[in-house]
């Protein structure tokens, strides 16, 4: 449980901040089984046993206290500091546990599930661990974990806890040691059949060496022959390099080119239209030239007929006159008409300026 080395609870650990009346006045935290002497000063338990047992004064008020007076428990205020909740302040590794409860059931958090808190070692070595580094305590530093013996590369089978290996290595030392000579007849006989697979390996070496000089005089005729390709390669590639280019500006130039011909081609479209619109008014033109031509040739016609017919009233006319003056009436009659052949005449002469 988070209390502090005189008895209280740290306030830091209280979720919300606790009342100041519940600060013991000797520990300055809060108070753990709050008691009293019978005034008004209410400290831990533990703090005022251990003020009583240096002076018989009341650490608060400082009146004198007598022996035969004992400490009396607070009536109510445990129970109103436990309806607290409070947080674990655990932490270990960078990790802070992230509990939180009511204050009685933080010991069994403690005891049971916090990784952050120092528990018993599980082999019971003696040691205090934190919760969360068991397992490592137990494969890296716990004196009750079985290890292999320290000749276990020259067959020693034996796993021992650490406070029984140093008896082990007394009483097995003999064995210890016909193991170690064992192990060193067969390291000789290795080592003489490391000899002769050496000596072996020597001659197969000079033979490969050969080998390797000949594959080296051939690699380097093929690397003067891979240079020479490389230069005919540079040589191909400016070629086409320079082939490339020539392709880019004929390209450049035929899209050029074509953009002249879309745009010529577009022109004569235009202009095709164009020829097509006139020609359209041309026969337009000469359609109505041929209506009004006939028309004129009618026009005509009628001018003629009309002449005659005024050339025969003329002469008759003459002839009334000369025949009788009495014929006034008709003659007028004749002028009339003859005023309207003049007005045909008019618009007969109209229609050919306008064809002219």
């Amino acid at each position: 449980m988070e209390v502090a080395r005189t008895g209280g609870y740290d306030p830091v650990m209280f979720t919300e901040p606790p009342d100041p009346s519940w600060t013991c006045g000797i520990c300055k935290n809060v108070i753990i089984e709050p008691s009293g002497l019978g005034c008004a000063d209410v400290f831990c338990k533990s703090c005022l046993e251990v003020k009583l047992g240096e002076e018989m004064r009341c650490p608060g008020c400082e009146q004198f206290v007598p022996e035969k007076v004992k400490i009396r428990p607070v009536v109510g205020l445990k129970e109103q500091i436990e309806a607290r909740k409070v947080r674990c302040q655990g932490s270990g590794g960078g990790e802070t546990c992230t509990w939180e409860g009511d204050l009685p059931k933080l010991l069994i958090h403690h005891n049971d599930e916090c990784l952050y808190h120092e528990t018993a070692c599980i082999q019971q070595c003696g040691s205090q661990v934190l919760r969360y580094l068991m397992s490592q305590h137990v494969d890296d530093d716990c004196a009750n974990t079985p290890r292999p013996c320290r000749f276990v590369e020259f067959g020693c089978p034996e796993k021992l806890a650490k406070r029984e290996m140093d008896s082990h290595m007394t009483t097995a030392l003999s064995e210890h040691l016909l193991m170690v000579a064992d192990e060193s007849l067969a390291s000789k006989q290795t080592a003489n059949d490391i000899q002769k697979k050496s000596t072996e390996d020597t001659v197969a070496i000079a033979s490969l060496n050969d080998r390797i000089s000949v594959q080296e005089q051939l690699l380097t005729d093929k690397a003067s022959k891979i240079e020479d390709l490389k230069k005919m390669l540079d040589q191909h590639e400016a070629t086409i390099s320079a082939l490339t280019n020539r392709l880019k500006a004929e390209e450049q130039l035929t899209n050029i080119q074509a953009d002249k011909i879309k745009d010529q081609q577009k022109t004569s479209a235009q202009n095709s239209s164009t020829i097509a619109s006139l020609n359209n008014r041309i026969v337009n033109q000469e359609q109505l030239a041929n209506d009004q031509a006939d028309r004129i040739e009618e026009l005509k016609e009628m001018s003629v007929r009309n002449m005659n017919t005024i050339t025969a009233l003329t002469d008759r006319t003459r002839t009334q006159e000369q025949i009788t003056t009495d014929q006034t009436d008709e003659i007028e009659d004749l002028k009339m008409r003859l005023a309207q052949n003049a007005t045909i005449i008019g618009e007969l002469k109209a229609c050919t300026d306008i064809q002219e």
